[in-house]
């Protein structure tokens, strides 16, 4: 039943998302320094000076931002069915990561980037399908009709990436499965 597996699984949940915690800080603390540099520009008379000569500071933390989305996905690969598979002992899951990544970096790497081939694809697709529909919409002068427009078509969006996603994380368990056996047979 659904609720003994939530029930037995509460405590991994809670536990996985502990790894996730640092990431998001580290995020938010981005934005609030990027909120600085837009006050900054702001500024009355001298915020296009700020503006031209900090410009450097938003691309950097914007590249920052990307950097750590793409960390968060290399870490659902490689954590996930770590934690998933072997429990949360967080030295446990560490030496494994770090013996598998020594050990064969190249796989690592290409099985991560095979995983996430059809998940990229396809939001790419969906998102094009989703700014050309935001296009045509020439009533929606109302911000109300935009974030409702926006909802109702992120309803199909989530339901048609879904796939990708249950693909993903399957090759990432299969992916551990096979390197792990790779590593036992040598």
């Amino acid at each position: 039943k659904y609720r003994e597996i939530l029930g037995k699984s509460w405590e991994v949940v809670i536990g996985a998302s502990y790894f996730s915690i640092p990431i998001i800080l580290s995020y938010l603390l981005l934005w609030m320094l990027l909120g600085i540099f837009v006050l900054l520009n702001a500024i009355p008379f001298i915020g296009d000076f700020f503006g031209v000569i900090l410009s450097f500071g938003p691309f950097l933390l914007n590249l920052g931002s990307l950097l750590l989305c793409v960390l968060n996905v290399a870490m659902l690969f490689f954590v996930t069915p770590i934690i998933a598979l072997k429990g949360l002992n967080r030295i446990q899951v560490t030496q494994i990561l770090a013996n598998r990544l020594k050990r064969d970096v190249f796989s690592n790497l290409l099985l991560s980037f095979m995983a996430t081939l059809p998940l990229i694809l396809l939001f790419g697709l969906l998102l094009l399908a989703a700014f050309m529909t935001g296009s045509i919409c020439y009533s929606c002068e109302n911000p109300l009709h935009n974030v409702l427009q926006w909802f109702f078509i992120m309803i199909p969006f989530t339901a048609l990436l879904s796939p990708a996603v249950v693909f993903f994380f399957n090759f990432a368990a299969e992916a551990h499965v096979l390197l792990q056996r790779r590593q036992e047979v040598k």
